[in-house]
């Protein structure tokens, strides 16, 4: 992380009333996070007043990325909109410990909320 983002990082947007968009992490043929495609996504909720975003909810591909890819959505949210708009990180899983893990990663890169989801229950 560069020292432009350092300072901004602990600034935390307050979500505010409004529409929070669950945001869809667009991917490429190959299966891999398609950057360009996202950050343009992302430009677009800052040009169009979107209030809110959700980023890695519940739109499906978020259980499929690595720890890795999740930090690189992340960090380019923050890139893109940290200030402007107030960035909720989707952290919900299975297993509590993961939770927690991704939790800490999004504090980490300079996201405001978290989206927590009971730890859901899988018989053994």
């Amino acid at each position: 992380m560069d020292n432009l983002h350092a300072g901004n990082l602990a600034k935390k947007v307050p979500l505010k009333q409004g529409s929070t968009v669950a945001l869809i992490t667009p991917m490429t043929p190959t299966g891999e996070v398609d950057m360009p495609a996202l950050r343009n996504i992302l430009r677009f909720h800052v040009e169009s007043g979107t209030d809110g975003l959700c980023i890695l909810g519940t739109t499906g591909e978020a259980s499929t990325l690595s720890m890795a890819e999740r930090a690189t959505v992340l960090t380019a949210a923050v890139e893109e909109v940290k200030g402007k708009i107030p960035i909720m990180a989707g952290v919900g899983t299975i297993d509590p410990e993961h939770v927690k893990e991704m939790t800490q990663q999004a504090i980490d890169v300079g996201c405001d909320a978290a989206l927590v989801v009971t730890p859901y229950y899988v018989k053994p």
